[in-house]
């Protein structure tokens, strides 16, 4: 029964290993099931296999290329996915736009930013930008938003709950 856990436990450092290194699709509601079905695309990304980008207002546009290496055009809009956070573009906000004034985009190595002068709590604006390419990724020749801390968050806790189920008598196995 004990090296059973132990193998249960190997197998989640495997996939936790295998997310950070590839990257994984996150979802709201993230399982075991969909960590091992999800881990094609990496978090983030777009801007290696898209071209012809522009950002208008919070809609991001751009000719990304299929599986088989065909451009087709997209787009996502940003607005769902970011928020403004005291003066700050922040991921897992939403609706920048309404405290916030875009003022354009650029990139920069492996960077690709969006920039906008943000309301603070206190009233004054702010000029700011967020790596957009940290959460964008160019899934077959579409846009899509990935949340990859949420991700790490899911496998820190599924691990912790396996090692749990484990106990002290895996942990003095392990010390053997």
């Amino acid at each position: 029964m004990a090296w059973q856990k132990m193998a249960l436990l190997a197998v989640a450092g495997l996939l936790c290993m295998s997310a950070l290194l590839n990257g994984a699709e996150a979802t709201e509601s993230a399982s075991s099931s969909s960590l091992l079905n999800n881990t094609a695309a990496p978090c983030g990304k777009f801007a290696e296999s898209c071209d012809s980008i522009s950002v208008t207002r919070s809609i991001l546009a751009a000719k990304c290329k299929t599986k088989n290496g065909t451009p087709v055009l997209t787009s996502l809009d940003l607005n769902p996915h970011i928020g403004n956070d005291d003066g700050k573009l922040v991921a897992g906000g939403q609706n920048y736009i309404a405290t916030c004034d875009p003022k354009g985009y650029g990139h920069e190595s492996s960077k690709f930013f969006i920039f906008a002068y943000c309301k603070k709590k206190n009233g004054n604006a702010v000029d700011t930008s967020y790596d957009i390419n940290k959460n964008v990724a160019n899934i077959d020749g579409v846009l899509k938003w990935q949340n990859c801390n949420q991700l790490l968050a899911t496998i820190v806790d599924e691990f912790a709950a396996v090692e749990e189920e484990i106990g002290l008598s895996g942990r003095k196995l392990l010390n053997q």
